[in-house]
Formats: C-alpha cells, sequence, structure tokens
C-alpha cells in the first residue's frame, strides 16, 4: 500500500471517531440548501455519509489480512484481476461482508439523533416512532411493548439470516492456523 492510500484509509479511520454532534449542524444545512431535508434521500445521505467510514475500515482491515499468495496463485493460473477479485477475493470475504451488514444495518436502526434531527413525520424512523409511543399522562405499557417487540424482530431477523457468517468474520484473521 502505498503513502496516499496509507493516508486516505488513516482519514477514513479518523472520521469514524467524529461524534454526531459534531456533524449535524453542517449536515442539516448540507441537506437544506440541497433540498433533501426531511426526505427518505436525506436520510439515506446522512447515514451512508455517517457510517461508510466505519465499513470501510472494517472491510479495509478485513482485505489487508487477505494473503497475497491466494492472489498470486490465480494470476499465475492466468486470472486477471477482475477475474482475481471476483473468483477469489469476494468469495473469501463474504463473512466480513456479512458481518459488516449486520454491524451497519444495526448502528442505523437503533440510531435515534439523527433520525429526530433530519426526519419529518412521514419519514420517522422506529426509534423516533417509539420514542413517541410513550403518554404524557398515561402510560400504555402494551403498546410500548408492542411497538418494542416489532422494533426489535426486524434486526433480529436480519442477524438470523446472517448469523452464520457473523463469528466467521468478526473472528477472520484473529486465529493463525
Amino acid at each position: 500500500m502505498d503513502l496516499l492510500n496509507k493516508a486516505l484509509f488513516v482519514l477514513v479511520g479518523i472520521a469514524l471517531y467524529l461524534p454526531y454532534q459534531a456533524v449535524i449542524i453542517p449536515l442539516v444545512i448540507f441537506m437544506a440548501k440541497t433540498k433533501l431535508a426531511l426526505t427518505y434521500w436525506g436520510l439515506i445521505l446522512a447515514y451512508l455519509i455517517l457510517n461508510v467510514p466505519l465499513a470501510s475500515v472494517l472491510m479495509g482491515t478485513f482485505f489487508l489480512s487477505i494473503p497475497r499468495e491466494l492472489e498470486e496463485a490465480a494470476e499465475v493460473d492466468g486470472a486477471s484481476k477482475i477475474q482475481t477479485f471476483f473468483r477469489v477475493v469476494v468469495p473469501i470475504s463474504l463473512p466480513a461482508y456479512a458481518s459488516v451488514a449486520i454491524i451497519v444495518f444495526t448502528q442505523v436502526w437503533n440510531e435515534f439523533f439523527l433520525a429526530l434531527s433530519l426526519a419529518s413525520p412521514k419519514t420517522q424512523t422506529v426509534q423516533v416512532v417509539m420514542a413517541e409511543a410513550k403518554g404524557t399522562t398515561l402510560v400504555f405499557y402494551n403498546l410500548q411493548m408492542a411497538a418494542a417487540l416489532i422494533a426489535v424482530a426486524i434486526p433480529l431477523l436480519f442477524f438470523l439470516l446472517l448469523g452464520r457468517y457473523f463469528i466467521r468474520g468478526i473472528l477472520a484473521g484473529a486465529l493463525k492456523g
């Protein structure tokens, strides 16, 4: 990896440590100027801006742990760079892709502050709706528990579908064999 790639990787890693509170004002101004505020596309773009650094660092560290010998063996067998990527690297990377998908999906699903700031009543996320489910004078525990069960069901199903890859992806590169 050359110096420019290392510097870019470090800058993306630094972006992981920016709290949402430090980014929210410029993000709201950007969304207002691009007319994406209070829209689904605005929320999607905001979550992309804030979660791509995490996904990049996680996937980057996984790709750096792939033995170079595998790529060299494919090259000796006559595979091009693209064939090597799709036939060697991608199948090995499936656990990492699944792990990153689970982590990012769970983080976006549970995020409250950004959704509260950038969503309208038509584009509210489940977390904002659940926070509004509590009454001001009466507490309807049955409604709150039903909402919580629905809110937990989707990430749980997502994890159950990709869960078999999750542990392999998290442990990839952790053990030498």
